[in-house]
């Protein structure tokens, strides 16, 4: 049995793949509403941040927003990287009778992680196919801009979204709304924070090693000591 089932969850609550949950309501509630108005506007936007700043969160946030209108598509670039055909993933977007009239789809959502590792082809045909009305609205979300071309950088303009790693307020914030207020105490997930280097997957995977360790030992406490003990590899 694992800790979260022994604590009483159906499913891991500090689960770090936001492709397999539904995101808790963040910190990060401004800018999802400014996200999902820019999409309204038809906006080409970027989202600027280091790694574990949120960017995946919000993204995740405002695709669920318009889950039901079958109009949104994510990618990972940096998992097709020189693979991905942007015109090929656009097309599989449609029914399967309008892939065999070779139609591309109308007013689409294309929500691009880690964007900088798109190709500069890529880059020019997403801009290309947003000028012909094919897709609504393009979110980029990266932690280095200078990858991407001059023109799609001309395209979005002041419409730049940047964040910071979280502080610490927020990254307690995030855990005690996925926990319960009665799981960890806030000074203990403040040390945590400060242990993962402040790496909000990070925190959150030992978040997990923290609970597990208390449950083996039948425990509601941890040492100072003990805490830097089981995670001094962390950092």
């Amino acid at each position: 049995m694992n800790w979260y089932q022994r604590l009483g969850y159906k499913k891991n609550p500090l689960e770090t793949d936001l492709l397999k949950v539904t995101p808790e309501l963040t910190v990060f509630q401004k800018q999802i509403e400014e996200l999902i108005y820019r999409v309204y506007a038809g906006n080409i936007v970027l989202i600027e941040g280091p790694v574990s700043s949120g960017k995946t969160l919000i993204l995740k946030h405002v695709i669920n927003h318009f889950k039901g209108e079958n109009k949104s598509i994510y990618i990972d670039a940096k998992k097709t990287s020189k693979r991905l055909d942007i015109e090929i993933v656009l097309k599989k977007s449609q029914s399967w009778t309008q892939r065999i009239l070779g139609k591309l789809p109308q007013k689409k959502i294309l929500f691009l992680d880690n964007a900088e590792f798109l190709t500069k082809k890529n880059q020019e045909r997403i801009k290309y196919f947003y000028d012909q009305n094919y897709l609504q609205s393009v979110i980029f979300a990266v932690y280095d801009s200078s990858n991407l071309t001059n023109s799609l950088k001309d395209r979005i303009g002041k419409r730049i979204f940047k964040l910071s790693r979280p502080t610490f307020e927020e990254a307690v914030t995030i855990t005690i709304a996925r926990l319960g207020d009665d799981i960890l105490t806030r000074s203990l997930v403040q040390k945590i924070f400060v242990l993962s280097n402040k790496n909000l997957t990070k925190h959150l995977l030992n978040c997990e090693k923290v609970l597990n360790h208390l449950i083996i030992q039948n425990r509601e406490n941890i040492s100072n000591e003990e805490l830097e003990e089981l995670l001094g590899g962390s950092k």
